[in-house]
């Protein structure tokens, strides 16, 4: 019998990390030859850092970690680079419950998640806030270069709400977002499932606004890997996406829901109680006690739509770290963004099992309610025309 390839992944206990746990747990990774060994982490900060000295040969990621990396923008640097899109959605906002039953006076419904709606009461709030000289609300967001703090900072801005003036932004690991809400260091906070359940079923915060109805379709986690091992064991490399996408289907069919939220459930895994890792699986989100709602998409873990590492995925990324400061344009650098998204290793590590293919790899962010994608203010991004894009981004 061959030896099989050890590979370390890290991870940050999220229901988005789901398909590496299964990809072990169920024996996906075995399948494939791998000894699949997976590290909880508190932050991004120590997966980013962990995988820039070695410790680990890849990590779930925030999907704008590549691009950071890339454009030079972590204090380790390191050459970082993702195959696969592990899911989309499965986060949102929420908020105290002085700061929700404030809004709920400005004219918020009980249940209303629309975020133009959200955003017209939220800003009521800061505005007088601002008019009494009162400090800014806090919010908290795990990692700056996360896709929650940039379809957060897009939503504020679509709403004529500034940061560092109406709100200021705190980075905050995830584990800790509850506690922070609790104690009153913070006013609400941006984070992935299942810290929002957590907030919800401890009567401390309100689910306010899921990521997926600011971004439908857009892309939240990601499996990152060193660029360096990656290219030193490519076919250990194919074998790991084989067995996180053929995990990630079994995590989307629905006949192994309670089998999954049961795995995660795990001390060793999420450490949470399993009936708060449903409902994302489900739609079925708790706003606030006794008051729910059904939202479509909310999470997506399967992989023939989650899957595909769009190019354009970074190059909006690219555009947002541009807008608010994180970086500079550079023309030279957008070929190197979009490189660090390898569409061509998703393609030769997929077809031999016949999983879906798209030919190009930039797709436009037009706003389709049919087809569940696209920016909730309508605008439109579009890849081949990136420079225009950043003049009113």
């Amino acid at each position: 019998m061959a030896e099989r390839q050890q590979i370390t992944l890290g991870y940050v206990p999220l229901i988005d990390s789901a398909a590496l746990i299964i990809a072990r747990e169920k024996g996906f990774a075995g399948d494939e030859g791998i000894d699949l060994r997976l590290k909880r982490e508190i932050s991004w900060q120590t997966i980013r850092d962990r995988v820039a000295v070695g410790h680990f040969e890849g990590a779930l990621m925030q999907a704008p970690m590549p691009v950071a990396a890339a454009l030079g923008l972590d204090p380790v640097p390191s050459a970082l680079m993702t195959p696969l899109v592990l899911s989309l959605g499965g986060g949102g906002i929420a908020v105290s419950k002085p700061l929700y039953h404030a809004m709920l006076d400005e004219g918020l419904s009980l249940a209303d998640l629309q975020p133009e709606r959200v955003g017209t009461a939220f800003k009521t709030v800061t505005d007088k806030r601002r008019r009494r000289t009162l400090p800014p609300l806090r919010l908290a967001v795990a990692h700056i270069h996360s896709s929650q703090a940039y379809q957060l900072l897009y939503w504020l801005a679509a709403c004529d709400i500034r940061p560092g003036r109406d709100v200021e932004l705190v980075e905050l690991p995830s584990l800790l977002m509850v506690d922070a809400l609790a104690t009153d260091k913070i006013d609400g906070f941006t984070a992935s499932e299942p810290w929002l359940s957590v907030a919800v079923d401890r009567d401390i915060g309100r689910l306010a606004l899921a990521d997926s109805m600011i971004w439908q379709g857009g892309p939240d986690k990601v499996l990152g890997l060193s660029a360096s091992w990656a290219e030193a064991h490519p076919q250990a490399t194919d074998a790991l996406l084989r067995a996180c996408y053929r995990a990630g289907e079994w995590c989307a069919n629905p006949a192994n829901l309670e089998e999954l939220a049961a795995i995660l459930s795990a001390p060793h895994h999420l450490g949470v109680e399993a009936r708060l890792i449903t409902p994302s699986l489900t739609g079925q989100l708790s706003l606030a006690p006794g008051v729910h709602a059904f939202i479509a998409d909310f999470l997506v873990l399967d992989p023939p739509l989650t899957g595909f590492p769009w190019q354009s995925y970074g190059l909006w990324f690219y555009t947002q770290m541009i807008r608010w400061g994180h970086a500079r344009f550079d023309p030279g650098a957008v070929q190197g963004v979009r490189d660090c998204y390898r569409t061509d290793l998703y393609r030769r590590a997929l077809r031999p099992i016949f999983a879906p293919l798209p030919q190009g790899d930039l797709r436009r962010e037009d706003y389709n309610e049919r087809h569940g994608a696209g920016f909730f203010d309508a605008r439109v991004f579009d890849p081949e025309a990136f420079e225009a894009y950043l003049e009113n981004p």
